[in-house]
């Protein structure tokens, strides 16, 4: 039998298998985005799965529905995280109020800590505004006493600890070495990285009950390369890169996966505050990000809802940039 003719028999049974998987129970479907809040709205979701940017996981519907996209299998699975629950620090704004309103999205319900309560208190309001589960309580991360609280709120209140997302932190001055003082050094590390320790110290006995858990820890791009004046900012987040790694083979094991996020330039109130008492900067910092453009909150709220998901359950140990290219230079 000639090499083509075994290439074509080859290639027609994979059609054919892929034809029955499209057929059957275990199929996905593409959702243009015009249709995704209709099915987010249905009464009955267990049959159907919220879709993350347009993508849906539907094994009810016993087909395959082709609307002009290629057939892309969910990677984030609601169902999983549905009625889980999460516990995040600095959700008051920014970075941690865009994850924890994306957690709300997947049906788990949060825990706020952050020295801002009013404003966490109003992301507990949206996340119930949008039928979501949340409660808050004001945490300084630097204090243990007030995360081991955070922690048995969530246990106390929801059961359980499924997944962390560590997020407090501080920019610090921009001084460098020798100007830099000895109260801020202590802050910035006490705050960034230290507290990052208490808080997986404090989390992982309660998913050590659970059998797994996940937990992501807001590094910086800083945390991956030098970067002048900012010394302890950058000494900080290199040591949360190091802490997270070491984490992870710990308890690679026992069902704990422990990675990091090391945003670049992300539009949050911290950096709006920036610009806008210079102006001229705003040009300057995106000079250096090959995309060209701020990172959205959101983003990197849906980089930490995926690395919470069953989709990156092989993952652990990753320092993960989002940075339009900037570390890549």
């Amino acid at each position: 039998m000639g090499l083509f003719r075994v290439f074509t028999i080859i290639v027609n049974r994979a059609m054919k298998t892929f034809q029955e998987i499209l057929l059957s129970d275990r199929c996905f479907r593409i959702v243009p985005p015009k249709l995704t809040q209709k099915i987010s709205n249905q009464s009955d979701r267990s049959r159907t799965s919220f879709p993350v940017n347009g993508i849906a996981s539907a094994p009810a519907l016993n087909c395959a529905a082709l609307v002009g996209a290629t057939i892309f299998p969910s990677i984030i699975n609601v169902d999983f995280m549905t009625s889980k629950v999460a516990i995040i620090t600095g959700g008051a704004s920014g970075i941690g109020r865009a994850t924890a309103l994306a957690f709300g999205r997947q049906g788990t319900r949060v825990i706020i800590g952050d020295v801002d309560l009013v404003g966490a208190k109003d992301t507990v309001a949206s996340i119930k505004d949008k039928g979501g589960e949340a409660d808050c309580l004001q945490v300084d991360v630097t204090r243990s006493a007030d995360i081991e609280a955070m922690v048995k709120k969530a246990v106390d209140q929801y059961g359980g600890l499924d997944f962390a997302f560590n997020n407090a932190g501080l920019v610090g001055p921009v001084v460098g070495v020798v100007d830099t003082t000895e109260e801020d050094w202590n802050r910035v590390v006490a705050t960034n990285l230290t507290g990052v320790w208490l808080c997986m110290k404090f989390e992982i006995p309660e998913m050590l009950k659970r059998g797994k858990g996940a937990i992501v820890n807001n590094g910086s791009v800083t945390g991956l390369v030098g970067s002048p004046g900012v010394v302890a900012n950058v000494a900080s987040k290199h040591g949360v890169s190091g802490l997270t790694k070491s984490a992870a083979l710990q308890y690679a094991t026992q069902g704990i996966r422990v990675n990091a996020i090391a945003p670049g330039l992300v539009r949050t109130p911290t950096a709006a505050r920036v610009t806008t008492l210079h102006p001229a900067a705003e040009a300057a910092m995106l000079a250096a990000v090959p995309q060209g453009r701020w990172c959205e909150p959101e983003e990197v709220a849906e980089a930490v809802i995926f690395l919470c998901s069953e989709g990156a359950s092989h993952i652990t140990g990753l320092v993960m940039p989002i940075d339009g290219g900037w570390t890549n230079r």
